[in-house]
């Protein structure tokens, strides 16, 4: 059987986990494999957990991270957890450039492209909610720490944060409230660099 690779992988595997069912011959051979029972005697319309998909589709992601962030590490086993293979780049290392940076946000507005977490963020030094695209990857290629964490980037689909494509698909949730946000914000002791 030939497996989905790269972005149909993970579009799959998103439409499963969105809506809980699997549709299509592919799927249902799946779901044949692992019941021990042939494909024709799966029901056509056949509800499962999107983590019995996920089995079956594994992603190498790139993933750029700050080292030594506690919420970056949680994310990065999170994906490891769901089988994917990880690859951590630091972002503060990273040679960045405005054009590549911008691949990542997509169609988000640019406040939303911010770590609100950032030193310069918090002190107002950098306004996110006054600041134009062009401006903003200025600051962000000079200051990385700026840059909404983490980068992600599968097979060419890129996003920040994890709360969009693709990491939705990878992860089989809906929401990965539990796994953004610093762990140090009700906690006295905050990361030497934000």
């Amino acid at each position: 059987m030939n497996m989905p690779v790269g972005p149909e992988a993970w579009r799959i595997s998103r439409e499963v986990a969105y809506n809980g069912t699997a549709l299509g011959a592919l799927t249902l051979e799946m779901i044949g494999k692992e019941t021990e029972q042939a494909p024709e005697a799966a029901a056509p319309c056949q509800s499962f957990s999107s983590a019995r998909l996920h089995r079956y589709i594994v992603a190498t992601i790139i993933f750029y991270h700050k080292p030594g962030c506690a919420t970056n590490a949680r994310q990065i086993q999170a994906l490891k957890s769901a089988g994917h293979d990880v690859i951590a780049q630091d972002i503060l290392k990273e040679p960045w450039d405005a054009e590549e940076l911008r691949g990542f946000f997509g169609n988000m507005p640019v406040a939303s492209w911010f770590n609100r977490d950032a030193a310069r963020t918090k002190s107002g030094e950098v306004n996110p909610d006054t600041t134009d695209a062009a401006s903003a990857l200025a600051l962000m290629v000079g200051d990385p720490l700026l840059i909404r964490r983490p980068l992600i980037d599968v097979d060419g689909a890129r996003c920040a944060g994890l709360d969009h494509e693709p990491v939705l698909s990878l992860l089989g949730r809906k929401t990965q409230d539990d796994l953004e946000g610093c762990l140090h914000e009700a906690n006295p002791t905050r990361c030497p660099q934000t």
